[in-house]
Order: C-alpha cells, then sequence, then structure tokens
C-alpha cells in the first residue's frame, strides 16, 4: 500500500514537471 501511494506521489510530480517544462518551452517560443 505504501509503495502504490509514493508511484502515485511520483506519477504526480512527473505529469507536473512535463507540464510545467511544456509552458516553459511555449513561453519561450512565444517571447522569441
Amino acid at each position: 500500500m505504501a509503495t502504490n501511494g509514493s508511484s502515485k506521489w511520483l506519477n504526480d510530480r512527473t505529469m507536473h514537471r512535463v507540464i510545467a517544462s511544456r509552458l516553459t518551452i511555449r513561453i519561450n517560443l512565444s517571447i522569441r
């Protein structure tokens, strides 16, 4: 159970990282 919870937490963090990096790339492109 603990492993499952931590894996879900890690999954959420990865998702946030992907979304954040996508936003950053989009902002960089629009600034250029």
